[in-house]
């Protein structure tokens, strides 16, 4: 991916900087692959190996402990998966059969056992973050959307959404 620097002279609230780094030319989201119709800004992005196009940033943490069982509750207030999506979950493979965006909850073919905090991870290559998505973005015409990603900026995490460890281990981005 191509990189441009660019100083932001519109107010954005959650940036702590005029200055940010961008993906230039940003990325195309797959709608297919939002379970959402509409997410907000300064989401973290990541990117399908086999197309090449992007979606939310696939991982997520377990709200509660799961022994031996097939329902996954995230502990997320933005859901980064969609049904048929293949996880892995500590080691174990397992395909998504269903998901309540009410709950948070996951239903998945294979039996598996997590404790809380256990990042739920996709396999697609999403579960590496490449940056935030700069715009509030809605699907509602179905269609896929063209968007800026920023790769190093300065942000207000409470302003941030699908943040954690790994996110912030793998981005180029000073959360504050």
């Amino acid at each position: 991916m191509d990189i441009k620097e660019t100083t932001f002279d519109g107010q954005a609230p959650g940036l702590d900087s005029s200055m940010l780094r961008t993906i230039t030319g940003g990325v195309t989201l797959d709608v297919s692959l939002v379970p959402h119709t509409r997410f907000k800004r300064f989401t973290v992005l990541g990117q399908v190996t086999a197309t090449g196009k992007a979606r939310l940033y696939g991982s997520a943490p377990l709200a509660s402990d799961v022994s031996s069982g097939t329902t996954l509750t995230l502990d997320s207030a933005l859901c980064p998966f969609v049904v048929g999506d293949t996880l892995d979950v500590e080691g174990t493979d397992t395909t998504i059969t269903a998901i309540d965006l009410d709950t948070m909850e996951l239903t998945v073919d294979t039996v598996v056992s997590a404790v809380t905090g256990d990042l739920v991870k996709n396999t697609d290559g999403s579960e590496t973050p490449i940056g935030l998505c700069l715009v509030d973005v809605s699907f509602a015409d179905g269609r896929d959307k063209h968007v800026g990603v920023a790769d190093w900026a300065r942000v207000s995490e409470a302003a941030c959404f699908l943040v954690d460890a790994d996110a912030k281990s793998n981005l180029d981005i000073k959360f504050v």
